[in-house]
């Protein structure tokens, strides 16, 4: 049972070899093309298809013109790619440019806000004298509790 299974399978693959190498062989247009110039009433050396010398003119004058049209296209593309993306780059650049310029300024303001309240802190003399009043009324307050226990205990 085991050995009719390889020779089964051997045969298959035989098979499949034969029939694939057999269609590789049939192969009815190849990649590189004949052409010959003939006289009118000549035969020609080959089976195929006969052009006069403007239609060999156009076919090759058209696949030349079909490649320098997809090139120019492709160029085209490339080029207008790259115009965007350095115009996406510039814009960047400049929105960098803005924010840092404007966060500048901003900290100039916020320093020149301090300073200010520094230099009013500094000036005022409110401060100095709600200082003063706080001091003497806690001494004074203290006074009064000590002197008001003192008499409350004798």
């Amino acid at each position: 049972m085991f050995l009719l299974k390889k020779v089964i399978s051997l045969i298959v693959s035989i098979c499949f070899l034969c029939y694939s190498s057999l269609s590789l062989a049939n192969t009815s247009t190849s990649t590189i093309g004949n052409f010959t110039i003939l006289e009118k009433g000549n035969i020609s050396p080959f089976d195929g298809i006969l052009f006069d010398i403007t239609g060999i003119a156009t076919i090759l004058v058209d696949d030349e013109q079909k490649d320098n049209l997809f090139q120019l296209k492709l160029d085209y593309l490339l080029e207008k790619q790259e115009l965007k993306y350095k115009l996406d780059i510039d814009n960047l650049v400049i929105s960098n440019e803005i924010l840092k310029n404007t966060s500048t300024e901003i900290i100039k303001i916020k320093d020149k806000e301090l300073e200010q309240l520094r230099e009013k802190s500094l000036n005022s003399l409110g401060n100095f004298v709600y200082l003063g009043i706080g001091i003497l009324s806690g001494i004074l307050l203290t006074l009064v509790i000590t002197i008001t226990y003192e008499r409350l205990t004798l």
